[in-house]
């Protein structure tokens, strides 16, 4: 598979890209696996929204997928790969030695012409499907079952792969692309190989309409709406979102609330959980990086001329009132200890404070005006 880019004709062409489709070989799919998909637009059987962000998009139909590979000591061959617009992998279809046709998720590698099988007695070769007590440790798996008998839930979409890292008992611990290490019921289907179309990621979806075509709608900012609409709305201008952390539409934390229940009964059967995101970096390299030689990342990558500053002035003891971030001192004027009286607020509700004087600590003589007493200090003597 490559990634395929467009002449800048456009604003919008000029960082789109798609993939090239090399490895589809066919491009109407088998009539009797498909069924008709009905659109919905995020709305339930009473007709309100409970998915935001859906509707419209072109027609699409569904195509029945064999997750549960339980046509098991049957060889059958790859008849070709094709495009399903359901889902970010490629699909295989497979014409059974019976007679039958199934579709499946095509793993990376696999080709037309090829024969796969399932089963306890299939190889352990890529697109073949067995119960993990029957596969090596070490090996690369996808569309992995949580019961047995139930389907393929886990490790599904395009270029993911989990890894079978021991067997014990009736369990067998799977490391998940999240990072998280989990044990599964030995008795379990897998199949061999990592999912294809590894190079899904890649795609810029580029322009605006291309996301429409796809049955999705535009996301409003909260902080543009009206105050009835959105926590973060109303407000002058970009006014803050006035509260200490960003919120839902229904006031519930926005970033890193936990939404799974702590007493769950699965979580026995989590090893180890998912790996922590910082950014695009995991836990592990952030930890790596965090100490070099006793001293922290950032001070070990400070630039040169930063460092000839800390340098230069560390013996200065001048009462400077601020330091910086690089740690070196500046005069940056007096700082008011405290609200200055006769601050006034402005129309949008900010405070808007008088200009202070920077020798404000210092006692200033006040003048008694009049005709009588001009040119008299009054409050120090003469």
């Amino acid at each position: 598979m490559g990634i395929r880019r467009y002449k800048p004709y456009t604003p919008s062409r000029r960082h789109m890209t798609a993939s090239d489709f090399v490895e589809i070989t066919k491009d109407k799919p088998e009539k009797k696996l498909v069924v008709h998909l009905k659109k919905n637009s995020g709305r339930n059987n009473q007709g309100k929204i409970t998915v935001r962000h859906r509707g419209g998009g072109g027609k699409i139909k569904y195509r029945l997928i064999d997750f549960k590979r339980n046509k098991d000591g049957i060889p059958a061959r790859v008849h070709s790969i094709e495009y399903d617009p359901n889902r970010t992998s490629h699909i295989a279809l497979l014409f059974y030695a019976d007679g039958e046709k199934r579709y499946i998720i095509a793993p990376n590698g696999l080709k037309t012409g090829d024969t796969v099988m399932s089963g306890a007695e299939a190889e352990a070769r890529v697109g073949n499907a067995m119960p993990m007590k029957n596969m090596p440790v070490g090996s690369q798996i996808h569309n992995i079952e949580m019961k047995p008998g139930a389907g393929g839930a886990l490790v599904r979409s395009a270029g993911n792969s989990a890894q079978l890292m021991a067997k014990e008992g009736k369990y067998a611990t799977v490391r998940l692309p999240s990072g998280e290490m989990r044990m599964l019921p030995i008795d379990c289907k897998a199949t061999i190989g990592q999912v294809g179309n590894i190079e899904h990621e890649l795609i810029k979806i580029g322009k605006a309409g291309r996301k429409r075509h796809m049955g999705i709608r535009p996301t409003v900012r909260g902080s543009v709406m009206n105050p009835n609409d959105h926590p973060h709305g109303g407000g002058e201008g970009k006014a803050g979102i006035g509260r200490p952390a960003p919120s839902t539409p229904w006031g519930k934390p926005a970033l890193g609330y936990k939404t799974r229940k702590k007493n769950k009964p699965s979580n026995k059967f989590i090893v180890r959980k998912r790996d922590k995101k910082y950014g695009r970096r995991t836990y592990e390299q952030v930890i790596e990086k965090r100490s070099v030689r006793g001293r922290s990342f950032i001070e070990e990558n400070r630039e040169p001329k930063q460092r000839e500053h800390q340098e230069r002035d560390k013996d200065l003891v001048a009462p400077f009132d601020d330091i910086p971030g690089d740690d070196r001192p500046h005069d940056r004027g007096a700082r008011r200890a405290e609200a200055y009286p006769g601050i006034h607020n402005r129309g949008h509700g900010r405070a808007q404070a008088r200009r202070v004087r920077t020798d404000a600590h210092v006692s200033r003589p006040r003048e008694k005006y009049g005709e009588e007493n001009q040119g008299q200090v009054v409050g120090r003597s003469a």
